[in-house]
């Protein structure tokens, strides 16, 4: 891959809304804290602390963590002061570019406030958090999030908050990733399939990176976005290890990687208003929150995962390995009916059953074929709240979309909203949604009947002849029947009637052994799969 076309791969997937970005010091470099002085590395800092306070190292080179541990043991007031005084009130310098994009979320490793001054100063609110204080969902009110995993200065002896400590050292860092409620957990997972851009990071001094960062990342096959390092100079073995790894490396300066990466950025966003018309801030946030499925084609090489009971991908559908089951069929047409109603309605259909009954896959399968129809279904990203704004602009505007949600339940509040302001502005809106049976009367309970279709022909439950008929073709086709391989054709039909009692989950469970249907898999088996629910 040239830099150009990574580069601009990336700047479409900061289009669609699926970077992350992580900084280290690197990042701040040319920025002035609130001291007048320019921001320090790590190593400066170090410095610095030894001359302010006069310790004394005794001919030892020491450590930033021992530095730093000394002064809370010993003068942790001052020390503190010191450290709100040099981070706190800083002057971006060319961190302004950031803050011209949306991204996912903003991990740094750093302490200082430069990225959100930044955004401030572009006129973008943010929502800082520190790594010990409650996961919050992204939600755009509440502006840009950025999390400070090793502390922010300016918040030290803050009685306002919990979060007046700084992890500096080996122990600190242990410790808060042994704590499930920080936000180190959600990064690793984040960081292990996401698309990550990486700038401004020393990859073999924070830790925290370093493990990350050889753990792997598997973002370019399930999203087909790569994750990308940018550093100013690499070695040999590093680079070979990073790119083994999954990771995309760019020997760059940050500042003049991001002012690339902007120029190609502004260019998709005004690709992206020639095909959905003006780009205002509202179409650009609706494509962030929602996939567009006619243009979609995750790198996905995982495809056989599917018969080993692991949620289906989008690919999935594309490489028609999934069998097409009668109800999928009838729901199809009743949708298609809908899609193309001159009529303006509000309306909810609700595609339910037990695990592994075919329900999500039946959901992407309908978006399918509202695609070769000429409509335009999105399939929701389900990683903030559905802002609402930009999706009533949309669907004002952009005739023919159709919304789909897995999960339905986690959404079904805020659906209801939306559906009665987009029956006061007249506006059609068509939303399919998938979840499990379980969750069925949590949605009747939100959602008013006038809006919401959970007709039983919407229920995913027993096998249809037909229905077994098709699973058994598509199986054979794929090389997948398992230990019915050999069996007769009558046999075969009967495993699924008799053994499985017509059952699509158990009947798939026990061809295999798919690991994927177990509720405990092992341990890394499928680092981008999720089991079917």
């Amino acid at each position: 891959m040239t830099e150009q076309n990574m580069i601009d791969q990336v700047a479409r997937g900061l289009a669609a809304g699926e970077y992350s970005l992580l900084l280290g010091a690197g990042a701040s470099v040319g920025a002035i804290g609130g001291n007048g002085r320019p921001l320090p590395t790590g190593t400066g800092l170090r410095d610095a602390l030894i001359s302010e306070f006069g310790i004394d190292s005794e001919g030892e080179i020491l450590s930033l963590a021992q530095v730093y541990g000394h002064l809370q043991r010993h003068d942790g007031e001052r020390a503190n002061a010191f450290l709100r005084d040099w981070f706190g009130n800083c002057r971006p310098n060319w961190q302004h570019l950031i803050a011209e994009f949306s991204w996912k979320r903003i991990w740094t490793l750093n302490i200082d406030n430069v990225i959100e001054t930044a955004f401030r100063e572009t006129g973008r609110s943010v929502e800082t958090l520190t790594w010990n204080e409650r996961f919050s969902d992204r939600n755009s009110a509440s502006g840009q999030q950025i999390i400070h995993l090793h502390g922010l200065a300016e918040r030290l002896n803050n009685q306002n908050t919990n979060t007046d400590t700084l992890v500096f050292s080996l122990l600190d860092y242990a410790r808060e990733v042994a704590n499930p409620q920080t936000w180190h957990k959600v990064f690793f997972d984040e960081f292990a399939g996401n698309p990550f851009l990486i700038i401004g990071a020393r990859l073999t001094e924070e830790i925290d990176l370093v493990e990350a960062l050889d753990r792997g990342n598997t973002s370019n096959s399930t999203t087909g976005f790569p994750s990308v390092v940018v550093v100013p100079n690499i070695n040999s073995i590093r680079r070979e290890q990073l790119e083994n790894s999954g990771f995309v490396i760019v020997e760059s300066d940050g500042q003049d990687f991001i002012a690339d990466l902007l120029e190609r950025y502004r260019t998709v966003i005004s690709e992206l208003g020639n095909v959905y018309g003006p780009g205002t801030p509202g179409t650009r946030k609706f494509l962030q929150q929602f996939i567009d499925l006619r243009t979609y084609k995750p790198n996905d090489t995982n495809l056989g995962l599917f018969y080993s009971g692991y949620q289906p991908t989008w690919n999935t559908i594309l490489a028609e390995n999934d069998a097409i089951l009668d109800k999928t069929s009838q729901i199809s047409v009743e949708v298609k009916k809908l899609a193309f109603s001159s009529e303006v309605y509000q309306k909810l259909v609700f595609l339910t059953g037990g695990p592994g009954s075919g329900k999500s896959t039946a959901l992407l399968r309908v978006a399918a074929d509202l695609r070769s129809e000429g409509m335009f279904p999105f399939l929701f990203r389900g990683d903030e709240y559905i802002d609402m704004d930009s999706t009533i602009e949309w669907l004002q505007t952009v005739s023919g979309t159709v919304l789909f949600f897995d999960d339905f339940a986690d959404h079904s509040s805020t659906l209801q909203i939306l559906a009665e302001r987009c029956r006061e502005a007249q506006v059609r809106m068509l939303l399919i949604g998938a979840d499990r049976s379980a969750r069925h009367s949590m949605i009747e309970d939100r959602i008013g009947f006038q809006y919401l279709d959970s007709s039983e022909y919407h229920w995913y439950g027993r096998l249809t002849d037909d229905d077994i008929v098709r699973i058994i073709g598509k199986l054979q086709s794929r090389g997948r029947l398992g230990k019915i391989t050999r069996w007769p054709s009558a046999e075969q039909h009967n495993y699924f009637v008799d053994d499985a009692a017509r059952s699509l989950f158990d009947a798939m469970a026990e061809l295999e052994g798919g690991l994927g249907f177990s509720p405990n898999p092992p341990k890394g088996y499928c680092s981008s799969g999720q089991m079917r629910d």
